[in-house]
C-alpha cells in the first residue's frame, strides 16, 4: 500500500490531532466535551468546503466498511464522507467474511486491524461490533452514517444544508479525523 510522503504526513498530524477524540458507539450518547470538539471541528470542515479551502487528507488511508448492503444509504454516506478526504473504502460482507463464531469475529478482526485505519460495522449485533473493536486494534465505528447514531441529529445543528448532505458529511468526516488522530 502507498505511504503518503513525509511533508503530507506531518500535514495531517498537525491537522489531526487538533480534532475531536472518536464517537464510535450508536447508542452511547456523546459526553459534553465529544459533542463540542466534534461540532467545533464539523464546523472548520463546512467552512472549508464553502470557502474552497482543502480540507486535512486521509490520503492513502484505507477504511474498511463492514457491511452486507453496500448500497444502502447509509455505507453510501459513509463512502462518499471518507471518499471526500481522499481515503479509500473496501466494502466487506460480513457474511462472505464468516464471521460467526467468537473465534471467527477475533480472527477477522486482527486481520481487518491491519488492514484498514478504521472501520464502520453497519447492520451488525452489537455484540459482535464490540467484539470487532475489542481485537481490531482501530477505531470502529458501529453506524456512524446510521440515522439512529448521535452523530446525525448533531448534523441538524451546523445549521442551512449549502448542498445535499454536506452536513452529515461534515459531521462524519471530523468523527474520523478525530478518530484517527487518537489511534
Amino acid at each position: 500500500m502507498p505511504q503518503p510522503d513525509s511533508a503530507t504526513s506531518a500535514r495531517r498530524r498537525f491537522m489531526l490531532n487538533s480534532l475531536p477524540p472518536p464517537v464510535q458507539g450508536s447508542s452511547a450518547p456523546l459526553s459534553a466535551s465529544e459533542r463540542t470538539g466534534l461540532m467545533a471541528s464539523a464546523r472548520a470542515l463546512k467552512q472549508s468546503v464553502l470557502g474552497g479551502a482543502p480540507r486535512p487528507s486521509l490520503r492513502g488511508t484505507n477504511l474498511g466498511l463492514v457491511t452486507e448492503s453496500e448500497g444502502s444509504g447509509e455505507a453510501a454516506l459513509f463512502q462518499a464522507a471518507a471518499l471526500e478526504l481522499g481515503a479509500r473504502v473496501v466494502c466487506i460482507r460480513p457474511s462472505v467474511a464468516h464471521i460467526a463464531s467468537p473465534d471467527a469475529v477475533r480472527d477477522t478482526a486482527r486481520v481487518l486491524g491491519r488492514l484498514y485505519a478504521a472501520l464502520e460495522c453497519q447492520g451488525l449485533p452489537p455484540a459482535v461490533v464490540a467484539q470487532i473493536r475489542q481485537h481490531a486494534g482501530v477505531p470502529v465505528f458501529d453506524s456512524l452514517a446510521g440515522n439512529d447514531h448521535p452523530s446525525a441529529a448533531l448534523a441538524m445543528e451546523l445549521g442551512d444544508e449549502a448542498e445535499g448532505g454536506l452536513n452529515r458529511r461534515c459531521v462524519l468526516q471530523a468523527a474520523l479525523l478525530g478518530a484517527l488522530a487518537a489511534a
